[in-house]
């Protein structure tokens, strides 16, 4: 191991391996940790650059890694938390049963729990997506699965609005049974899941006023 300035670039500096018997060991060394005259530091690379400001560059010629571990999480290969590069996608892997952590101004904003639940103001997301506060869609939601796709609204009990696999919209209660139907046709059921007019009622029916 040598450490040392290369005496061809003034301001820079190194930690290499170097096998040279004689001569300069610094100009035959392999540089493992470098900081030029800029302040950006290189671990295998000697050509450490940003767009901006000064940093840290990792390179590989497979897969560069940054690695953080503590006690807790052990300092095997498959412990603690890593970032990677593999080809140009990028991973970010937390390999212990713990969450993944977003937060600004010193608060938690989003988490991704051991069990892959996405959680957006919560620390304990339930679903695949928990959002506690408002949500914007400024173009199309999509609803999709195998069978019948349906959004819940819970407030005390359950309202859900479905759609089957004939494509219809279906009103459904806490039980999830049937309230009425609309059908991709334009029928609309009310009480009755099979309507034969524009609007079919299968019970009594009021209506106040003109018509």
């Amino acid at each position: 191991w040598v450490i040392g300035s290369n005496d061809q670039v003034f301001g820079d500096f190194a930690i290499m391996t170097s096998n040279a018997i004689g001569g300069n060991p610094i100009s035959a060394g392999v540089k493992r940790f470098y900081i030029n005259p800029s302040g950006n530091v290189g671990i295998g690379t000697t050509t450490p650059a940003f767009t901006s400001g000064s940093g840290l560059a990792i390179h590989n010629d497979s897969i560069p890694r940054l690695k953080l571990s503590n006690s807790t999480s052990g300092q095997g290969a498959t412990d603690g938390f890593e970032l990677l590069l593999g080809g140009v996608d990028a991973y970010v892997y937390n390999y212990e049963g713990g969450s993944l952590i977003l937060g600004t101004s010193a608060t938690e904003r989003m988490r991704i729990d051991s069990t892959g639940n996405v959680g957006i103001g919560t620390t304990s997301p339930g679903k695949a997506l928990d959002i506690n506060g408002e949500a914007r869609v400024n173009s199309i939601l999509t609803l999709n699965r195998g069978s019948a796709a349906s959004l819940k609204f819970s407030r005390g009990s359950d309202f859900y609005l479905g759609v089957d696999n004939s494509g219809n919209l279906n009103f459904l209660n806490n039980a999830a049974s049937s309230l009425g139907v609309w059908e991709n046709t334009g029928n609309v059921g009310i009480g009755t899941v099979s309507p034969s007019q524009k609007l079919h009622v299968s019970g009594n029916a009021r209506v106040t006023g003109a018509y």
